[in-house]
């Protein structure tokens, strides 16, 4: 068995969407990638489980990405299932706020058995609970908190990306990360079932949130909060324009690498003269050192020779080994 008997079991038993031979590149921001062997977009729980359960009963390897902000797939592809969390993964609700539910979670919070209501809002409604499917993407996360006056996403204005793939990654800035406002992650366990994780039961550690490889994030709940609404328009603008001012615009994956205890990959990488190097249609931007572009239909290849290169001049320059921030799909 292996991913052929996967792909035809999930076809047949027509458990989700298919699409076999689906190029990455069209799924991720670099916009390179060869194919999956098949792509399956699941809309609900059920069909979730079924693909993940066939494909480990199959032997087949398989992955779930979302809006492929942070990923570089190899040109030959993925020898495997690809996962995309669909409808209900896309939908949200706000909770104990003003006791108005403005849309509708996903997955139900408590389908472990767990309640814990303890400080879920206030009788006010001046604080409360969203609670956020993993597929929604983190711009529309950002809008639909702003539009209702809450507050505690200014930071994540202008960050790609799905809400599952920021909590994951613990995205933010300098100042704010997904960890500050996260009180609880949802999570299915494969051949287990649904597991809550608390926000205290996690590192929230420089770029990682200490989810165990292999378990999928199905929602979280967030903390919110009333703003002023005219100061958080202003936070965002201001956010946003610093981010367009540091980071190039352009077919990238953000930051190729994590920043070193310290110091910043960026500052490294300029020092190091690669600002403007290029191989292939890859290049590192003239904007910000830790970015690589898409300028010329890169290859994954161009990208990772690229990657290699810096790593080996900043190691021996300054003695530090760049650690990758972006994940690798498809590689041996």
């Amino acid at each position: 068995m292996g991913v052929k008997d996967a792909y035809t079991r999930i076809a047949e038993q027509k458990i989700a969407s298919v699409y076999e031979g689906e190029r990455l590149s069209r799924h991720t921001t670099f916009r390179i990638g060869g194919p999956a062997a098949a792509l399956v977009e699941c809309d609900t729980l059920s069909q979730l489980t079924n693909v993940i359960d066939i494909a480990n009963g199959c032997d087949c390897p398989w992955t779930v990405i979302g809006k492929g902000s942070n990923i570089l797939v190899a040109d030959s592809g993925y020898d495997g299932i690809v996962i995309s969390l669909g409808r209900d993964f896309k939908r949200f609700a706000f909770v104990g706020i003003d006791d108005a539910v403005m849309g509708e979670a996903g997955v139900d919070s408590d389908a472990n058995g767990d309640s814990n209501d303890d400080g879920a809002h206030d009788k006010n409604g001046q604080s409360g609970v969203m609670v956020c499917g993993a597929g929604m993407s983190l711009g529309r996360l950002v809008q639909e908190t702003f539009k209702r006056g809450y507050t505690g996403f200014e930071f994540a204005v202008g960050i790609p990306g799905s809400f599952g793939g920021a909590v994951c990654m613990n995205a933010g800035n300098k100042l704010h990360t997904a960890g500050q406002v996260v009180r609880s992650v949802l999570v299915y366990r494969p051949g287990e079932g649904l597991n809550r994780y608390y926000s205290e039961d996690l590192p929230w550690i420089y770029r990682y949130a200490g989810i165990p490889r292999g378990e999928v994030v199905l929602e979280a709940e967030v903390r919110v909060a009333k703003g002023n609404k005219a100061k958080v328009q202003r936070d965002m603008e201001t956010e946003l324009s610093l981010r367009k001012v540091r980071q190039p615009k352009g077919l990238n994956a953000g930051s190729i690498f994590r920043n070193p205890v310290g110091d910043s990959a960026g500052r490294l990488i300029d020092q190091a003269g690669f600002k403007g190097y290029r191989i292939g249609g890859a290049m590192v931007s003239d904007v910000h050192a830790n970015f690589i572009i898409n300028v010329d239909n890169a290859t994954a290849r161009d990208v990772l020779s690229l990657i290699t290169v810096i790593r080996n001049r900043v190691k021996e320059l300054y003695g530090i080994e760049l650690q990758p921030e972006i994940k690798f799909l498809g590689f041996a």
